[in-house]
C-alpha cells in the first residue's frame, strides 16, 4: 500500500541484546587479581576467627592434660590398692630420707620403671604415670597425704606411723594423694602435700584447745600452692582450668574446682586427730 513494502526491514532500535562472555567478565578472578580492600576483609575475617577459636582450643587443650593426669591419678590409686592389699590394709610410708619412698613401693607393684633403690627418674621429672603432664620434668609432682603416709628422719622420737584404711571414716570423701607445687630449681621436691589447716586455709587464727575450734570455720576453701620456696612445693595447686587432680580413698580420681574441696571434709582425719596424731601442725 501507497508503495510501502510489507515486508520492508523494522528500523532498528540501537539496543543490543548480547551479552559479554562470561571470560571476559570473570577474567580478573582467574588470574587472582583481588583489590586491596577485598585483602583486607580476608584478613580481618582470618583474625576475627583467630580471636574466637585459638582460647577455646587453649581450653580444650588445657581439659585434656587435666584428663589426662587425672587418669595417672586412677593409675597410681591402683598400684596403692595392690600395695595396701598385700600389706594388711596399711599405707605405705611416704619417705625414711635415704632409703625408698611411697612412689616406688607402689611402683613395685606396677610396669613402672623405677627401681627401688633409684629414684633418679622421680627426682629427674622421669616416673611415667608420676608426672603431670603439664609440668613434665619437674620433680615429685604428686604427694601423698602426710598424716596417712608420714615421712620420717631415722632418729625421728616418737617413730612415726604409716596408717591402715580404716582410720579414712569417709573413704570417697578423704583426698589421699594430690597433685602439689613444683620447686624452680625442677630437680627436688616433697613426697607428701601439707595437711596443716594454717597451710591450706591461710587462717591466722588463735588455736582454741583440744576441740579443733579455731577463730575461723574448718570448711574454708583450699588454697593454691605458691612456687618455689621450702613449703610452697608441698601445697596442693589447681594447675587444669583452676580444678586439681586428686586420688580418694575409694579408689576414685577426680578433677575437682576450686571451691569444691576444704580441709575439713576432704582432708582432716578424724581416727588421727582423735589420738593426738595428726601431724596438722596444731
Amino acid at each position: 500500500m501507497l508503495g510501502v513494502k510489507e515486508n520492508a526491514e523494522k528500523p532498528d532500535s540501537g539496543i543490543s541484546h548480547s551479552f559479554p562472555c562470561p571470560g571476559v567478565l570473570f577474567s580478573r578472578r582467574e588470574r587472582g587479581i583481588f583489590t586491596l580492600i577485598e585483602l583486607l576483609i580476608v584478613v580481618a575475617i582470618i583474625a576475627i576467627l583467630a580471636a574466637l577459636l585459638l582460647p577455646a582450643l587453649g581450653k580444650a587443650r588445657e581439659t585434656a592434660l587435666g584428663i589426662k593426669c587425672a587418669g595417672n591419678m586412677k593409675q597410681i590409686g591402683q598400684y596403692m590398692a595392690m600395695y595396701i592389699n598385700d600389706n594388711s590394709d596399711y599405707f605405705p610410708l611416704g619417705d625414711n630420707h635415704g632409703g625408698v619412698t611411697w612412689y616406688q613401693l607402689i611402683a613395685a607393684k606396677s610396669t613402672e620403671e623405677l627401681a627401688l633403690n633409684d629414684s633418679s627418674s622421680l627426682y629427674l621429672g622421669k616416673g611415667g604415670v608420676f608426672d603431670c603432664p603439664k609440668t613434665v620434668g619437674y620433680a615429685k609432682i604428686y604427694g601423698i597425704h602426710q598424716a596417712l603416709a608420714p615421712s620420717y628422719w631415722p632418729d625421728d622420737q616418737p617413730y612415726r606411723k604409716h596408717r591402715k584404711v580404716s582410720v579414712l571414716g569417709q573413704p570417697s570423701m578423704k583426698m589421699i594423694v594430690s597433685e602439689k607445687g613444683t620447686n624452680y630449681e625442677k630437680n627436688w621436691g616433697y613426697n607428701d602435700f601439707m595437711t596443716w589447716r594454717v597451710r591450706w586455709t591461710n587462717d591466722t587464727g588463735t588455736y582454741q584447745g583440744s576441740s579443733l575450734s579455731y577463730l575461723y570455720p574448718l570448711n574454708r576453701d583450699l588454697p593454691e600452692g605458691s612456687t618455689g620456696g621450702w613449703e610452697g612445693p608441698r601445697s596442693i595447686r589447681y594447675r587444669h582450668n583452676n580444678k586439681n587432680s586428686g586420688l580418694f580413698g575409694d579408689g576414685h580420681a577426680a578433677l575437682n574446682a576450686r571451691g569444691v574441696l576444704n580441709w575439713k571434709d576432704n582432708i582432716l582425719i578424724d581416727a588421727l586427730n582423735q589420738a593426738s596424731e595428726n601431724y596438722y601442725g596444731f
